[in-house]
């Protein structure tokens, strides 16, 4: 028997229910999960005898093993059941923490002073921030000339070859 965590997670929605039912399809809705995932976990546990169906399709019940399992999960040695469930909030937390952490403030401090730096450096001293290569008309006659260069060389490699015959 092989319970993973997602498994411990349905069998405490099914604990922590008004009813202790569980109503698999109502379950994949609100919790925004496929069914198709969640079908083999409740196989699984039904294979297990862990929970069971009475007459109402899809709607599952806690069997005596199951709590007796569910129980001895929250004291034992594996995580608890409970902190399944908050481990999305332990997680925003985490986030909300980063986000107001001084190491932030000082990366943006810093990525504030260094745009700055670079903005500066532009407007005082463009000539750093200027391209060697030819614009517009001036790109044209560019072109025109290194062609030009490159018909007259071979010209000359022409003209030393007759020379040389």
């Amino acid at each position: 028997m092989n319970i993973t965590d997602d498994h411990i997670v349905i069998l405490g929605a099914i604990h922590d229910s008004n009813e202790q039912a569980l109503n698999i399809t109502e379950f994949c809705l609100e919790k925004q999960v496929p069914k198709e995932k969640v079908d083999p976990l409740v196989n699984d546990l039904e294979e297990y005898d862990m929970i069971e169906t009475e007459e109402e399709e899809g709607v599952y019940y806690l069997t005596p093993y199951g709590y007796e399992y569910l129980e001895k999960y929250d004291y034992g040695e594996k995580k608890p059941r409970k902190e399944a469930f908050q481990d999305f909030g332990r997680l925003n937390e985490a986030v909300q923490e980063m986000g107001s952490s001084k190491a932030l403030k000082r990366t943006t401090l810093w990525l504030l002073i260094f745009g700055v730096l670079i903005t500066a450096l532009m407007i005082f001293l463009p000539e750093l921030f200027k391209t060697d290569a030819p614009s517009g008309l001036e790109k044209n006659d560019y072109i025109m000339r290194a062609a030009d260069s490159i018909r007259s060389e071979s010209n000359v490699v022409d003209t030393l070859n007759n020379i040389s015959e």
